[in-house]
């Protein structure tokens, strides 16, 4: 019971929080001139049937995510629990939602807990997690440049055609540092380790334990890497993933009125362009989904600032905050809380997953 309070409590607190925020967004708005008559139509438009759709395809990209991750594992953790594993997708992209970059501690923390293996290998499949997802990225982003207009450049506002101009350079650029790095680990890994391995004979004894615990466990966390079927496995994990992701993006705004004229590919280019903004933090914009998504929608489609003001919160509904609930719940039900989450990385350290 006090379990119970405690879960309902912060639930509370949440929608308090976000009540709050939108209050003050949309007064800003309406001092600014913002339509609300217009904006209410648009949400009148919204089908909940293409809106339904879009939850069950992010849904399913967390399961997407654990079998991505079982695959990377499976050399150090092959009982690993496909349940097990969604639990903590569920979980640590609530921690990220709700406390931004520090929560991506709480996945690998969680799955080396869940799978008994260690703290250390798990960054290590987590870091892969994001070179992969990196390259997906960059590959919709570039789609995205290769379907627009170029003469779209010239109407745009100074910010967003800072991403026209150097996206595509930055893109490749960013694409082939992660191809060489995925190279550089499949042909170079073990002599990496060796070389590591005698430079710590030159450190005291005490801290080269510890040192090269870490290493070796680092080293079977990129395990998969060395496998080619294993490797083959999460390229093509990472390419149903995005695919899904893309397909809840034109579930959106298929199902809503002043955007269910864009295509396949404009959903493309409007995902393309949002996770791209999140990689990189776009000088006078940032890294916001919000704002690049009203951005795309307002200066490439036309879209009105309304339509698009809720078009970009039902993105952002769809694929982050709609599973803070359920995570909160089994977060909760886990006994995490945000002094926990806090000092993960002692307590991983110092805990038995880290061993």
């Amino acid at each position: 019971m006090p379990s119970s309070r405690k879960w309902i409590k912060y639930l509370i607190l949440l929608v308090l929080f976000l009540a709050a925020a939108t209050w003050f967004g949309f007064t800003r708005m309406k001092e600014n001139g913002f339509d609300w008559e217009k904006f209410r139509a648009a949400m009148l438009s919204l089908d909940p049937g293409w809106f339904a759709i879009a939850l069950l395809l992010i849904a399913l990209t967390y399961a997407g995510r654990a079998i991505r991750w079982e695959a990377m594992i499976r050399t150090i953790a092959p009982q690993a629990s496909f349940l097990r594993l969604c639990r903590a997708q569920v979980i640590g992209f609530t921690a990220v939602t709700l406390f931004g970059r520090p929560g991506e501690l709480v996945r690998p923390y969680l799955i080396a807990r869940s799978e008994n293996v260690s703290f250390s290998s798990q960054l290590a499949v987590w870091f892969l997690e994001r070179v992969f997802d990196l390259l997906a990225v960059l590959l919709i982003f570039g789609l995205s440049l290769n379907q627009l207009d170029p003469s779209t450049a010239s109407h745009v506002s100074p910010n967003l055609a800072w991403v026209l101009r150097t996206g595509g350079q930055m893109a490749a650029l960013l694409g082939a540092g992660a191809c060489l790095f995925i190279v550089c680990l499949r042909l170079f890994s073990d002599a990496t380790l060796r070389l590591l391995t005698r430079l710590l004979a030159w450190v005291p004894q005490s801290i080269a334990q510890r040192l090269s615990g870490l290493v070796e466990a680092f080293s079977h966390g990129i395990a998969s890497t060395k496998s080619n079927t294993q490797m083959a496995l999460v390229l093509l994990y990472t390419a149903i993933e995005w695919a899904i992701v893309v397909g809840a993006f034109y579930a959106v705004l298929h199902g809503f009125g002043p955007t269910s004229h864009l295509s396949l590919w404009d959903a493309i280019v409007v995902c393309g362009f949002v996770a791209f903004g999140g990689v990189v933090q776009i000088p006078g914009v940032g890294g916001g989904m919000q704002l690049v998504s009203f951005l795309v929608l307002t200066e490439i489609y036309g879209i009105g600032a309304e339509s698009a003001s809720l078009m970009a919160i039902l993105l952002w509904l769809t694929t982050f905050v709609l599973v803070v609930p359920l995570g909160l719940a089994l977060a909760f039900q886990d006994g995490l809380n945000w002094s926990k989450l806090r000092h993960l990385p002692s307590e991983a350290k110092s805990g038995p997953a880290a061993s």
